[in-house]
């Protein structure tokens, strides 16, 4: 069996709360579910383990993009440095890579790049 190739890795909470507004994301983004690989962790990309997560999910499905998520009223205690953390360690298996953070009130806001960069760069 070979490896699959997927449209999207999202990352996202374990929280069930989240469940259909990461849905109404991928909708959004033209992501088909069916062509997602989820992974569902406490705290979503705030999460201690996600590099090994990733890097066996990025060299199994090697997805066109890969999808960062955290949310405001986290019970994980996800914070936006963790997610700017996340992507520069993501940066070093992928470089198409969106952040996200999920709004309490159920909107999501996009970080954009150069702020990650930047942001990420004084780490």
């Amino acid at each position: 069996m070979g490896n699959i190739v997927c449209r999207a890795c999202l990352v996202r909470c374990g929280d069930q709360r989240l469940h259909q507004l990461a849905r109404r994301l991928l909708v959004d983004l033209e992501i088909p579910e069916d062509a997602c690989h989820v992974i569902a962790v406490p705290g979503g990309a705030a999460y201690a383990g996600l590099a090994t997560l990733l890097q066996t999910v990025l060299s199994l499905c090697r997805p066109e993009q890969t999808i960062l998520t955290i949310h405001e009223d986290c019970l994980a205690g996800a914070v936006h440095q963790q997610l700017l953390d996340a992507y520069a360690m993501a940066r070093q298996h992928t470089d198409r890579i969106r952040m996200f953070i999920f709004k309490s009130e159920g909107g999501w806001e996009e970080i954009q790049y150069p702020a990650a960069e930047e942001a990420a760069s004084h780490v």
